[in-house]
């Protein structure tokens, strides 16, 4: 595995010139998680994290502030989070729909 890292590193230096920024949304989840985790690694403070508070995670288990948490002290990313909670709960009011609710989240 130690390969893979090593090689996926080299690949996304090769991608990311010099100079250049990226921009990583970030839902909370392994794939993002681990896919900014390796960025970072390949390219350090030039990587801009961001986490939209959509007031719809997990009571208890995916709190925003231990999600926060996680990418900060213990993954060291540099992540902003956006509180959008008010605009996604807003539009959800009253809406009893699982699958209308999901295309206002979307």
């Amino acid at each position: 595995m130690q390969g893979v890292l090593e090689e996926e590193i080299k690949v996304i230096k090769g991608v990311v010139g010099p100079d250049e920024h990226v921009i990583c949304a970030l839902s909370g989840g392994v794939d993002s998680t681990v896919v900014a985790t390796l960025v970072h690694k390949a390219i350090g403070d030039k990587l801009h994290c961001v986490f939209v508070d959509n007031g719809l995670l997990r009571l208890h288990v995916f709190l925003v502030e231990r999600v926060m948490s996680t990418f900060q002290s213990d993954l060291h990313l540099p992540v902003t989070c956006i509180d959008a909670s008010e605009q996604f709960l807003s539009k959800l009011k009253g809406i009893k729909g699982p699958e209308m609710k999901r295309k206002i989240i979307g």
